[in-house]
């Protein structure tokens, strides 16, 4: 299918005129992403309103050399538009995201700006290199969570996230205490700034300084994948130093006793041999 679109960007990156045709969408009515265009069209999609739009991922994305992008819900002091739908990566990666916006440029940075009552899950991040020179919030994966449901998501690889203000992390710049993580990690130092009346749940959710020690061994690998009724998280132990997406990975498979939900009773260890 050949998609032709145009788009004019101001130098403030505050007004838009576009022309752009229609995304695949599936049964359910998700846009299907299936190449970097198609990224920058739904990106476009959320920025003039249709914040409550669904998407999913068929491919890794490569944003390599692509540094004057805009984050899928976008949010500075004057206007928001911020995202609410369903972004679904299924399983897939985004790599070597970029976006350094200059000092007049004051929107909240990260692939998603503001994400306020949205799922994002099965997505992983790969190398990343995210700033705000007029001292906005600033994550990879997001600036802002808020009411969110982050599942099997993942942050990795090198990263560098750079602002004056405080509230920067990893999965997002601030975390709103209404927001749900469930199987993520991160290599990074923190998720996020939280406020003061509280963290976010955290369900099989890693970061810092512990997520080392527990990949290594695979321990990681089995307990994002909980229940192990869905293997989504996949790393072959002596090769991969962290769980990733692919079935050009290995399952990591767990020997010991063990609760329903996949929690570890006792001690366990691990491997890529069943049984």
């Amino acid at each position: 299918m050949n998609k032709t679109f145009t788009f004019i960007v101001t130098a403030l990156m505050c007004t838009t005129v576009m022309r752009v045709s229609a995304l695949e969408r599936d049964t359910s009515g998700f846009y299907l992403i299936n190449n970097i265009d198609d990224l920058w069209e739904f990106t476009m999609i959320a920025r003039n309103g249709q914040t409550t739009s669904n998407a999913k991922l068929t491919t890794d994305i490569d944003m390599e050399g692509l540094t004057n992008w805009m984050p899928i819900g976008w949010h500075n002091h004057e206007t928001n538009y911020a995202y609410k739908g369903i972004f679904d990566g299924q399983g897939h990666v985004i790599r070597n995201f970029t976006l350094t916006p200059d000092a007049d440029q004051d929107f909240e940075v990260g692939f998603f700006g503001q994400i306020n009552g949205a799922t994002i899950k099965n997505l992983g991040f790969e190398n990343a290199h995210v700033s705000s020179a007029s001292g906005m919030n600033v994550g990879v994966l997001a600036a802002s969570l808020r009411n969110a449901k982050i599942e099997n998501c993942y942050v990795i690889g090198d990263l560098l996230i750079e602002t004056e203000n405080t509230q920067q992390g990893a999965m997002a710049g601030f975390i709103e205490q209404s927001t749900t993580f469930l199987s993520c990690y991160t290599t990074y130092l923190t998720l996020g700034t939280t406020p003061d009346e509280g963290m976010p749940k955290l369900v099989r959710t890693f970061y810092g300084e512990e997520v080392e020690p527990i990949a290594a061994t695979g321990e990681l690998c089995f307990t994002l994948n909980g229940d192990q009724s869905t293997i989504l998280f996949r790393q072959t132990l002596g090769q991969d130093k962290y769980p990733v997406f692919g079935d050009e990975h290995q399952q990591v498979y767990a020997t010991g006793d063990f609760k329903c939900d996949g929690t570890v009773l006792g001690t366990a260890t691990y491997s890529n041999t069943s049984g």
